[in-house]
C-alpha cells in the first residue's frame, strides 16, 4: 500500500504519530498541516507533507500526511517546545533504528559473501592438491588465494611461449619443413627419447576424445621439432 511505502522512507513521521505525540486529534494535525500549506504555497507543502491514506478500524479509507524531517520542523514550530523537542526525538531514532537494521542486513550479506568465498578457496586448494601437475597446481592455489579479494592479489603464471599438441605439431612441421609424421608417431618417439620435459614443453590438463574426462597430455614447443627430425 502507498502509505506503508511512504512509512518506510528515511526520517519520514505520519501525522498520525503527530497526533499521538502532541495529543491532539487527528483532524486537528491535518488542519494545521493544511494551514501551513497554505501559508508556504502548494509547491513547497508538496515537498515536505506528501498526502496519503490510512484504513480506520472500521475499514474507512482516510488521509493522513507523511511528513520528511523539513515537514516536521516546519510543524512543529506551531507547538511547544516540549512537543518539537518529541517529534525530533522520535524522528531520530526512527532513523537510528532502519540504520541499525539496514546495517545489520549488510553485514548479513557480507557474512554470506565471505562464506561462499571462503568454500570457493578451500575447494580450489583441495582441487590443487590432487593435481601432479605443477603448472596447474600453481594455477589453482593462486585462483585460491584470489577469491577471497574483489582484486586479485597474486598474479597467473605468464604463458611466454606457445605450444602444440601432438597433431597440431604434426601439422606444423608438415606445414614447415614438408616432413610427413602423426601425432601418435610424435608421442612414441619424444616418449623413447625423453624429450617431454620442461625444456620442450610442459604437461597440461585436456579434454579427452573419448570422454568428458580431463587427461594428462604433454604440449610441446617448436623447439623439440629439430629434436625429433633427428630420430626421424
Amino acid at each position: 500500500m502507498k502509505e506503508l511505502q511512504l512509512l518506510e522512507t528515511k526520517g519520514t513521521m505520519t501525522s498520525l504519530e503527530i497526533a499521538e505525540i502532541t495529543g491532539k486529534e487527528h483532524n486537528k494535525v491535518l488542519r494545521d498541516i493544511r494551514d501551513e500549506t497554505n501559508k508556504i504555497g502548494t509547491e513547497r507543502a508538496e515537498a515536505i507533507f506528501g498526502l496519503s491514506e490510512y484504513k480506520d478500524t472500521t475499514g474507512r479509507i482516510l488521509p493522513m500526511y507523511v511528513l520528511n524531517i523539513q515537514g516536521i520542523l516546519q510543524l512543529g514550530a506551531r507547538y511547544s517546545a516540549d512537543v518539537r523537542y518529541k517529534l525530533i526525538e522520535k524522528v531520530t531514532k526512527k532513523e537510528t533504528v532502519e540504520n541499525k537494521e539496514n546495517t545489520f542486513k549488510n553485514d548479513l550479506i557480507n557474512i554470506e559473501k565471505d562464506k561462499i568465498r571462503l568454500e570457493k578457496s578451500r575447494i580450489l586448494k583441495e582441487l590443487s592438491q590432487s593435481i601432479t601437475n605443477d603448472k596447474y597446481k600453481q594455477t589453482l592455489q593462486i585462483y585460491s588465494a584470489n577469491v577471497l579479494y574483489d582484486e586479485p592479489i597474486l598474479a597467473l603464471p605468464e604463458v611466454n611461449k606457445k605450444s602444440y599438441s601432438a597433431n597440431e605439431l604434426s601439422q606444423l612441421i608438415m606445414n614447415e619443413h614438408g616432413i610427413k609424421i602423426s601425432g601418435n608417431r610424435i608421442g612414441r618417439l619424444t616418449n623413447e627419447h625423453n624429450l617431454k620435459t620442461d625444456e620442450y614443453g610442459y604437461w597440461a590438463l585436456d579434454k579427452s576424445r573419448h570422454s568428458n574426462k580431463q587427461v594428462e597430455s604433454f604440449r610441446y614447443y617448436d623447439n623439440v621439432i629439430n629434436e625429433i627430425k633427428k630420430y626421424i
